[in-house]
């Protein structure tokens, strides 16, 4: 199971680091934010 952002394919300590400060805590932060702004 994913936890942290870092499981996360493609994202490192840098940009982890940036989603934290933009908010992002968990992995479900992020795929709810993708669910909610995706384009149909």
């Amino acid at each position: 199971m994913i936890e942290n952002l870092t499981d996360i394919d493609g994202i490192g300590p840098a940009i982890a680091e940036a989603l934290e400060e933009a908010g992002f805590e968990t992995v479900d932060d992020v795929l709810v934010f993708a669910r909610v702004h995706r384009k149909s």
